[in-house]
């Protein structure tokens, strides 16, 4: 089974991505599963902190991993920014290492 992690960055991003790349690969797993076989992925929402709150605290995303715990994903998905690009790099670059971390142990 791959593991697919989507990061869960700070700050305004696309909430719609986030909940179109988990319907995909549910589908998925879903036509895996009327054929007779093993779902193919876990979807994996990954952030900073156990909540994150966005659109003036409108959703609420619980990521089921942190980024300081350890392991390898298949494949990381980063969702579309919103807003100022300067503002969204400067909250997010403590992800950035886990972002390196990540590639440098194989995933796309």
């Amino acid at each position: 089974m791959k593991l697919i992690s989507v990061l869960i960055p700070e700050g305004d991003f696309s909430v719609t991505n986030v909940e179109g790349i988990h319907h995909i690969f549910s589908e998925v797993n879903k036509a895996y599963q009327r054929a007779g076989k093993a779902p193919a992925f876990q979807v994996h929402l990954v952030g900073r902190q156990r909540s994150h709150t966005l659109k003036e605290n409108f959703f609420s995303i619980h990521p089921n991993h942190l980024i300081t715990e350890d392991f390898t994903s298949d494949l990381v998905i980063i969702p579309g920014l919103h807003g100022d690009v300067v503002k969204s790099t400067e909250n997010n670059q403590a992800l950035v290492p886990w972002i390196v971390d990540q590639y440098t142990r194989g995933p796309r």
